[in-house]
């Protein structure tokens, strides 16, 4: 997945999409830029699950830009991607949280590093985690849902 991401963030035509995408958003705000990609992902990208018989993961291209629908693990690498694209820094954090098979990480969403005066602040970026409501920049499963230490990945920081 973070190769795929950070792939995506070098494409030139998926780089001036996203940063399209934040125009609106003041110079150097951030949190705006972070927070309206993850909209943008919320509103333009259908969850749907994979297959029963294999695990996909769609390049953060084809799922903006062609398929539009995808699971928990190509939103949080498009999302990566977008935000590696727009300055942010990116990572993924994959939690645990079936009790039934509690070895093995059920969901995983995008981290946002929101560069700040004293050093980078890591935000939850989940675009799936409440279907019907907002997308929230920081807001994460609570963590009485985790059965095991959650795995945190960082691929790039500003």
């Amino acid at each position: 997945m973070a190769d795929m991401s950070l792939e995506a963030a070098e494409d030139p035509y998926f780089v001036s999409y996203f940063r399209e995408v934040v125009k609106d958003c003041p110079a150097r705000d951030y949190y705006c830029i972070a927070q309206t990609l993850l909209d943008w992902s919320k509103s333009n990208i259908k969850y749907v699950n994979d297959s029963l018989t294999c695990e996909l993961v769609q390049s953060p291209g084809y799922l903006s830009f062609v398929s539009g629908r995808g699971d928990c693990d190509c939103l949080s690498c498009q999302l990566a991607a977008a935000f590696l694209a727009c300055g942010l820094g990116a990572g993924y954090k994959a939690i645990a949280t079936n009790a039934n098979n509690p070895s093995e990480f059920s969901h995983v969403f995008a981290l946002a590093g929101i560069p700040t005066p004293s050093g980078v602040r890591w935000l939850a970026a989940d675009a799936v985690m409440d279907p019907m409501g907002p997308a929230i920049l920081g807001q994460e499963p609570p963590e009485s849902a985790y059965v095991m230490r959650p795995n945190v990945k960082i691929i790039a920081s500003p």
